[in-house]
């Protein structure tokens, strides 16, 4: 599926596991609760996409656009961030044990309140990268984003 276009694609509770979505472009996608553990998302597009409470774990974001996108909640165990944007990402709750977010291009306005498994050291360098660790509230645009996402999820 390597640089295949799936851009405001609906996959709730999908099980895409191991897969390549290298160069992808899956913006705006809806992959709520997904399992997506072990996939390649080598220099994809995930701008404004939504990965609320998806298994991600070992997941490889290696130079992949993760503007804007929702991963709250979301399993990041051992997730690779290295050169990846994560520009005002929301990443509330979710677990990054063992993941490198630090090693991010970028992580200015990136929500990261609650977030779990990250070392000092690791919150210290996310924070000089502009990550945000102490709102818990998130900016009106972003909450309607997302109210429209779970009236969604709720009823399919």
């Amino acid at each position: 599926m390597d640089r295949s276009t799936f851009t405001n694609v609906h996959l709730l509770n999908s099980n895409l596991r191991d897969n390549n979505l290298g160069k992808a472009n899956l913006t705006g996608a809806m992959l709520l609760g997904a399992n997506l553990r072990e996939t390649s998302f080598y220099g994809a597009n995930l701008t404004e996409a939504f990965l609320l409470e998806a298994n991600l774990t070992r997941a490889t974001f290696i130079n992949a656009n993760l503007t804007r996108t929702f991963l709250a909640e979301a399993n990041l165990k051992r997730a690779d961030f290295d050169d990846a944007i994560l520009t005002k990402t929301i990443l509330k709750r979710a677990n990054l044990k063992g993941a490198n977010p630090e090693k991010a291009a970028s992580l200015e306005g990136a929500l990261m309140f609650g977030v779990k498994g990250l070392t000092p050291e690791q919150i210290a360098k996310c924070k000089e990268k502009g990550a945000d660790f102490d709102s818990q509230e998130l900016p009106e645009q972003e909450r309607e984003r997302l109210q429209k996402a779970v009236a969604y999820y709720s009823s399919g």
